[in-house]
């Protein structure tokens, strides 16, 4: 598949998982599970997947318990009174975390499997229109591709601070790591990036898909769509 139908998948899949609910969201979870389970019996797992998915699991947590807490409906301990957790939450907070999970699942799924050089010529190609408004289009996909590698190693270097003595902070410490220099992480990403990749560059020519590979990009909202459809048939 080329890789600028595989981006425009991602960027679908995302907006579709954003939306989904209930069995809609099932039927996105089958679907990347399918191609994860294909990949697998292909090529072997995806590298990187687990990390990626344990490097946001306190941001999921976050998620669950904002909607645990913060959601009206029917209490789960009703002896907690008003600080009971509730089903609502515990459902719109499973979704929530669900559709983060398959995201970052998709994403370390794409970087696996399409290299550098197709992955700058599939933005080149997704984002040809934007020429005609004078904006430079080749630097944005580079920008846009070294950060995206980059960005693993940034956070493989603050997921393992060092206190003094040489031992290695716990999580309370990483903990507050994180808050101290999230704001400055892409930044931080995105100047390293720029220094991996020396001038002048050649960037890959966008060739077109083929005709037939555009509609594929149009499946994961066939999963948003299908679950309505079948519920009023």
């Amino acid at each position: 598949m080329h890789a600028a139908i595989r981006i425009l998948s991602l960027l679908v899949y995302a907006l579709s998982v954003a939306r989904s609910q209930g069995w809609a969201l099932v039927a996105e979870g089958l679907l990347l599970g399918l191609g994860l389970a294909v990949h697998g019996w292909r090529l072997g797992p995806v590298p990187g997947l687990w990390a990626g998915l344990r490097r946001v699991r306190w941001l999921a947590l976050g998620i669950l318990l904002v909607y645990l807490l913060f959601t009206p409906g029917v209490p789960l301990v009703p002896a907690w009174g008003h600080w009971s957790p509730t089903l609502g939450g515990l459902t719109g907070g499973g979704e929530r975390v669900l559709a983060l999970l398959f995201m970052v699942s998709a994403v370390n799924w794409l970087l696996a499997v399409t290299p550098r050089a197709e992955l700058v010529a599939g933005l080149l190609q997704l984002l040809r229109p934007l020429r005609w408004l004078g904006l430079d289009t080749g630097r944005f996909a580079l920008r846009f591709v070294l950060t995206l590698e980059y960005i693993p190693r940034m956070q493989a270097r603050i997921g393992r601070p060092v206190v003094a003595g040489g031992a290695a902070a716990g999580t309370g410490a990483r903990i507050r790591l994180w808050a101290r220099h999230g704001a400055s992480l892409f930044a931080l990403a995105l100047a390293q990036a720029e220094g991996e990749a020396p001038v002048p560059v050649v960037l890959p020519r966008p060739g077109r898909p083929p005709a037939w590979q555009w509609p594929l990009a149009g499946l994961p909202l066939l999963c948003l769509w299908l679950p309505h459809w079948l519920g009023a048939h």
